[in-house]
């Protein structure tokens, strides 16, 4: 109504997101700055939704024409991340190693879903014929601690314990 448009909010806590004042609106890479936010919080325990009023939205056309797009604010506005925790920026372009120290391929992003985040591994062509996958060689793992080893920020490597994914297929 009257352009309000939902947001999903990745903040730990969905209010969060009300604090932070230079966000951005747009794509990875085609975010351009905001202004002045209003909120409604509206959340729900176990859900993550804002009513929000983007500036110069009046109606529900232009708030239909924005669905897809993404808020975000630079990464200089985020408190540091805490010990073990990580924006999954950091965690994107690392390599993955299995427990042996073998490379299994990159992190090409997080996904959110419901139960935890998920990670896509791009593996290296060679790895990816192996286990017959499909270019581009993507495989999914959990990003949770029972598959999730060693996290090095500074060595830009994390290890993965899923054997299941990552072993040739009969």
């Amino acid at each position: 109504m009257r352009g309000w448009v939902n947001v999903t909010s990745y903040t730990e806590n969905p209010s969060d997101l009300m604090r932070y004042q230079d966000l951005h609106l747009g794509a990875p890479g085609h975010y351009q700055p905001l202004g002045k936010v209003r909120f409604q919080d509206r959340s729900q325990p176990g859900r993550n939704r804002l009513l929000a009023a983007l500036p110069g939205v009046t109606d529900r056309d232009q708030a239909a024409a924005l669905r897809g797009q993404s808020l975000a604010l630079p990464a200089s506005s985020l408190p540091p991340a805490e010990a073990d925790s990580f924006y999954w920026r950091d965690l994107e372009g690392l390599r993955a190693l299995a427990p042996d120290g073998s490379d299994l391929g990159t992190v090409h992003a997080v996904i959110d879903t419901p139960a935890h985040a998920v990670l896509t591994i791009r593996c290296s062509d060679e790895l990816g014929s192996r286990l017959a996958l499909e270019s581009p060689y993507e495989v999914l793992v959990p990003f949770v601690a029972e598959f999730t080893g060693a996290v090095d920020l500074s060595a830009g490597t994390i290890e993965l314990t899923w054997p299941e994914v990552f072993e040739p297929r009969p």
